[in-house]
C-alpha cells in the first residue's frame, strides 16, 4: 500500500552530510518525496510502498554519517501527493528553533588525501573541507545551517564548487564552508607591524621562520594559536617570558600519531582520542626519550606533555613542513580569552610573535582547544571546547522549564537547559577578570540566538560576590543559587540520569563557598540532587593572608605545623631553609586571626601545603601547581597510607588534619623518601573515601559514590580511589562528558534547578 509520512528528525543533523544521506537512501528504494533543514532539525515527507518506508526509517539510523546524530524521529501520517522523484529543498526558517548544531570536526581522511595529491585542484589548500569535516559552529551565525547563515557567505562559489555543493552523489553536497584555491578564503604572512610579506607560499614561509627559532601567530579553527618550535629550548624559553607563563606547560602539536608513538605511552583509548574527529589535546605520559627530543621547558617537572595533532589544513601543512614537534598554544594575553580577529591579534600579540600567517575566513564564535585524559580507561574532560561544544548532554527527563546556569567564577562554563537537553558553552575563563566576564556575555547572547533559547530561571553559584551572582541579579529573572561541591555532584548525576538515587558524594576541589560562609573543599554528602545533606569534611584550617597562601604554599604548610608543633614550627629545620626570604613570624600570627586567614576545608588547599612542608613547591607560578608537582613526585609503588582519623562535631565527621602532618612530619625527621611521603599521602585521601564509604553503607545501605571536583583530575588518586571502591563492591560514578573540574558545575546548576522543578520545589 502506498503511504506519505512526515517525518521530523531531531538531533545533530545539519552541516553533517545528513540531506544527501536520505536523499541517497530515499532514491535507492525508489522512495519520492523531499528533505528540507529548518530551525526545528530536518523534516522529510518519504511516499511510497509502506514497507520500504519501514526499510527507510530503519537505515535512516544504522547508516547514519558518522558526524551526524539523531536524538529522536516523530512521524505522521499525512495524503499522498503523487510526487514524481525525491527532491532536496531549499532551508526554511521559523520562529521555534531546536535544531542542534554540530561541533568543529578535524580534517577527514579523504580531504586529507585530496590535500596532498599533486593532481587534485585542492591540492595544498589550508582551507579544504567536506560534510564529513571542517568548521561548523565556529563560523555559524544563525540557523538554519546554510551558507547565507555563516561567515562563508561573503565567498561566492565558483562554478566546479558550485557543481559539487548541488550534486547530490558528491561529498560536498551543501557543504556550507564549500571553497577552492580560486573562489575561497586565502592565507597571508605578515610581520609583527603588520606589513605583508610577498611570498609565494605563506605556510611553507612560516614554517621556515618556525624552524629558525622564530614565533609565529597563526589565525586557526577558533582562534589564534602561538607556535614555535618545541625542540628548541631557547625559543621555548623565549615564548613563556613573552606570554609570563611561569612554569604552566605547554599544549604540543606534532605532525602524525607516529610522533606521538616515539615521545609518549599510549594506550587504544588516547589513539583513539586523538585521532577522533574531536582532535582534543591529550595529557599523555612521556617516555624518557621525549626530553631528549622536546625542550624540558615545555612542561618543567611533569611527566605528562599535552599532545594533539593537527585538526585543520593549514595545521596538516605546516607540520608536514616543520617535520617536528610544536608548540601550539592559545593567542591571547595572560589570563585573557583566545583572540579571534586578526587586527585585534596584531594589536595585542605583536609583543610576542615575529611573524602572523593571518586567513580572511572569518570566525564567528572564538573557541579554545579541548583538553582530555584517560583514567581507568575513560576519557575524563578538563577542558570542554572545540570539537565537543556546541552537543548537548542528554538528561534523564523533560524540564518543565528553560533554565541558564551561569557557573562558577574559575574555568566558568554556561549551561542552558531545554526540554531532555543541556547545552553546555565552551570554557570561559575565570570571569573575575574583566576581559572573560565580557566573553561570558558574549556566548550567552550568541547562544541565545542561535538556539532560540528563553530563559524562565536562572542559577548561579551561592557565593554572594561572584560577578554571575550579580549579573544573576540583573536578569528579572527567578533566580537559585546552588552551592559549589552540590552542584559538582549533580554534574554527575546529570551524566548518568540519575534522579531518584541515594549517593555518597565526594567533592575535593581547592575553593567553593559553603554554606557556613567558609571555604569548603573536602567535603561529603548523602542524598540525591537537591537534597544533599554535608555529613563529613577535612577539618577546617587556616590560609593565612587568605588568596596570598593560594600563590605561596608555604604559608599553608607554616600553618599546618603550627597546628602540630605549636611556636616550635618556628625552629624547624623546614622553617630555616624559608626564613631567609620571609617573615615567618608576621605570617604565623595572620594565622591566628581569621578575619585575616579564612579557615577552609580544601583539598586542593591541604595538596599545596604539603607540597611546601616536602619543599617541591613553596610558590607556584600557575594554578594548582604545588599539587600537581606532588602528583609528579608520588612513588606509584607505594600502597601503604597515612591513618585517616575522624572525630565528630555538630554531626558531621571530621576528617583529621592535625594527625596528618603530624605523620608527614615524623616521616620527614625519619628521613622517609619525599615519592615516599608523596604516595602515603596521596592514599591517605583514598583510605579516607573508603572509610567514610563504608560507614555510610553499614549506616544507611548507600553503595553508589560519586566523584567529582578539580582535585580528582590527578590520575594517582582518581585511579586509585575508584580501584579502593570498586574492590569494596561499590558502584562509582564520575564526569566523563563534562569536565570533573570547575567547567562541569554549570551543568550540575542547571540540573539542580530542573530537578527542584520537577519536584514542584520551585
Amino acid at each position: 500500500m502506498i503511504k506519505r509520512k512526515l517525518l521530523r528528525v531531531y538531533g545533530i543533523v545539519q552541516g553533517v552530510g545528513f540531506r544527501p544521506y536520505v536523499y541517497r537512501i530515499a532514491t535507492s528504494l525508489g522512495l519520492r518525496g523531499f528533505v528540507r533543514n529548518d530551525t526545528l532539525g530536518v523534516e522529510i515527507e518519504i511516499e511510497g510502498d509502506e514497507e520500504k518506508i519501514e526499510t527507510f526509517k530503519r537505515r535512516l539510523y544504522s547508516e547514519c554519517p558518522p558526524a551526524a546524530s539523531i536524538d529522536r524521529l516523530v512521524e505522521e501520517e499525512i495524503d499522498t501527493k503523487g510526487d514524481a522523484s525525491f527532491v532536496i529543498y531549499e532551508s526554511s526558517s521559523g520562529r521555534e528553533r531546536e535544531t542542534l548544531i554540530s561541533p568543529d570536526l578535524a580534517t577527514c581522511p579523504d580531504c586529507l588525501r585530496e590535500l596532498f595529491d599533486p593532481g587534485d585542484r585542492r591540492f595544498r589548500y589550508p582551507f579544504i573541507n567536506c560534510t564529513n569535516c571542517g568548521p561548523r559552529y565556529t563560523i555559524i551565525e544563525d540557523v538554519p545551517y546554510d551558507r547565507p547563515n555563516t561567515t562563508m557567505r561573503k565567498f561566492e562559489m565558483c562554478p566546479e564548487c558550485r557543481a559539487e555543493y548541488e550534486n547530490p552523489a558528491d561529498r560536498r553536497f551543501h557543504a556550507q564552508p564549500n571553497a577552492c584555491p580560486v573562489c575561497g578564503p586565502e592565507v597571508w604572512l605578515v610581520e609583527g607591524n603588520g606589513v605583508k610579506i610577498q611570498v609565494g607560499d605563506p605556510i611553507k614561509t612560516a614554517a621556515r621562520y618556525i624552524q629558525e627559532g622564530k614565533i609565529i601567530a597563526l589565525k586557526g579553527l577558533g582562534g589564534f594559536h602561538v607556535a614555535c618550535d618545541a625542540t628548541n629550548d631557547n625559543v621555548v624559553k623565549r615564548l613563556r617570558a613573552l606570554k609570563k607563563r611561569g612554569d604552566k606547560p605547554f599544549a604540543l602539536m606534532a605532525p602524525d600519531l607516529e610522533t606521538v608513538e616515539r615521545l609518549c605511552f599510549l594506550s587504544d583509548k588516547e589513539r583513539e582520542l586523538l585521532t577522533s574527529p574531536k582532535c582534543p589535546i591529550l595529557l599523555l605520559e612521556a617516555r624518557e626519550e621525549a626530553w631528549k627530543v622536546i625542550s624540558r621547558d615545555v612542561a618543567p617537572r611533569n611527566r605528562y606533555i599535552g599532545f594533539m595533532l593537527p585538526y585543520t589544513p593549514l595545521h596538516h601543512l605546516l607540520l608536514r613542513e616543520t617535520k617536528r614537534p610544536l608548540v601550539m598554544t592559545s593567542g591571547n594575553l595572560r589570563d585573557e580569552s583566545i583572540i579571534k580577529d586578526n587586527d585585534v591579534a596584531l594589536e595585542k600579540l605583536s609583543g610576542i610573535a615575529d611573524y602572523f600567517l593571518l586567513h580572511n575566513r572569518d570566525i564567528a564564535t572564538r573557541i579554545d582547544d579541548s583538553v582530555a585524559r584517560v583514567i581507568d580507561g575513560k576519557e575524563i574532560l578538563i577542558r570542554r571546547a572545540r570539537g565537543y561544544v556546541p552537543a548537548p548532554i542528554s538528561l534523564p527527563f523533560t524540564s518543565d522549564k528553560e533554565i541558564l546556569a551561569l557557573g562558577p567564577m574559575m574555568k566558568s562554563t554556561l549551561c542552558f537547559l531545554r526540554g531532555q537537553r543541556a547545552f553546555l558553552s565552551q570554557y570561559l575563563g575565570d570571569n573575575d577578570i574583566y576581559d572573560n566576564y565580557l566573553y561570558l556575555l558574549e556566548i550567552m547572547e550568541r547562544l541565545k540566538k542561535l538556539f532560540g533559547f528563553k530563559p524562565e530561571l536562572v542559577v548561579h553559584d551561592l557565593h554572594p560576590d561572584y560577578p554571575t551572582t550579580r549579573l544573576a541579579g540583573e536578569m528579572e529573572l527567578p533566580a537559585l543559587a546552588v552551592q559549589h561541591h552540590e552542584a559538582h555532584l549533580a554534574s554527575v548525576l546529570a551524566e548518568k540520569g540519575l534522579v531518584d538515587d541515594e549517593v555518597l558524594g565526594v567533592a575535593f576541589d581547592g575553593t567553593g563557598y559553603g554554606r557556613d560562609g567558609r571555604i569548603w573543599g573536602g567535603e561529603f554528602f548523602t542524598g540525591k540532587t537537591g537534597n544533599f545533606e554535608r555529613i563529613a569534611h577535612i577539618a577546617y584550617f587556616p590560609l593565612p593572608g587568605g588568596e596570598k597562601a593560594i600563590e605561596e604554599p608555604w604559608r599553608i604548610a607554616l600553618a599546618l605545623l603550627k597546628e602540630v608543633l605549636g611556636e616550635e614550627a618556628l625552629e624547624t629545620p623546614w622553617a630555616a631553609k624559608l626564613r631567609t626570604n620571609h617573615n615567618l613570624e608576621a605570617v604565623l600570627r595572620l594565622a591566628e586571626t581569621e578575619r585575616l586567614s579564612p579557615l577552609t576545608s580544601s583539598a586542593g588547599r591541604l595538596f599545596d601545603g604539603v607540597s611546601s612542608l616536602l619543599s617541591i613547591r613553596h610558590r607556584i607560578t600557575y594554578e594548582a601547581q604545588a599539587a600537581i608537582e606532588l602528583e609528579m613526585a608520588a612513588d606509584p609503588e607505594v600502597k601503604d597510607s597515612y591513618e585517616p582519623l575522624f572525630t565528630e562535631s555538630e554531626g558531621h565527621l571530621i576528617l583529621d588534619v592535625k594527625a596528618l602532618v603530624a605523620e608527614v612530619y615524623d616521616d620527614i625527621l625519619r628521613g622517609t623518601p619525599v615519592p615516599v611521603i608523596a604516595a602515603r599521602f596521596h592514599n591517605w585521601f583514598v583510605s579516607a573515601v573508603l572509610r567514610v564509604a563504608d560507614f555510610v553503607r553499614d549506616d544507611r545501605g548507600i553503595e553508589k559514590v560519586v566523584l567529582s571536583g578539580g582535585a580528582f583530575q590527578n590520575r594517582f588518586l582518581l585511579e586509585r580511589t575508584i580501584n579502593a571502591l570498586k574492590e569494596n563492591r561499590f558502584k562509582v560514578y564520575f564526569n566523563e562528558k563534562v569536565p570533573i573540574n570547575d567547567g562541569g558545575v554549570s551543568l550540575g546548576q542547571a540540573y539542580t534547578a530542573a530537578v527542584l522543578v520537577r519536584e514542584g520545589r520551585l
